[in-house]
């Protein structure tokens, strides 16, 4: 990062370094997304994947918990027709047992969903100008530990709160004598 550097820019990871995956991608492709271990390749391993659509345009985002929402709706309050019942919120969590055929049924069946049906709005992102100090405040506001990041109207990364802990200790709070 360049001397004291205000913006978060050089900060971002880059869109191809990434998680992520298209609108109408399945559970499945979604599944091995999050199975894979970071390498090279995919240097990052987050609470969520980003959505694109065919455009490149950020729709989405898709987590661990909104799979398994897809997969066996039933068990976390998704039920089919809208129901809100789940086992999940039964009385006794212990319950949840009795109903293990019909959830590994139910699951083996839904890998196939696309992900856009399952897929959650962004709940904010950051402009790549925004200063330093501003995304960490936004970021701790919203108590979360990633941010997409637009640039002309085009979603350009990631900008994680490690990058922004890292340039704020090494390079903007660093000792007197520096």
């Amino acid at each position: 990062m360049s001397e004291k550097t205000k913006d978060i820019r050089e900060m971002v990871i880059p869109l191809e370094r990434c998680p992520r995956l298209y609108d109408h991608q399945t559970l499945d492709e979604a599944i091995a997304l999050f199975g894979q271990s970071p390498s090279e390749e995919n240097p990052l391993d987050l609470h969520f994947l980003l959505v694109l659509d065919q455009r490149n345009n950020l729709v989405g985002r898709l987590s661990r918990t909104d799979i398994l929402r897809g997969l066996v709706p039933s068990l976390l309050g998704m039920g089919r027709g809208g129901s809100k019942f789940s086992w999940g919120n039964a009385e006794d969590p212990h319950l949840t047992c009795l109903y293990e055929d019909h959830a590994l049924a139910e699951c083996g069946g839904n890998r196939a969903r696309l992900v856009r049906s399952l897929m959650r709005p962004v709940d904010f992102t950051l402009s790549a100008d925004t200063h330093i100090l501003e995304a960490i405040v936004v970021l701790h506001r919203h108590n979360t530990s990633c941010v997409p990041v637009i640039d002309n109207g085009a979603v350009i990364g990631l900008l994680r709160f490690e990058e922004l802990f890292h340039a704020m200790c090494n390079t903007w709070c660093t000792s007197p004598q520096d």
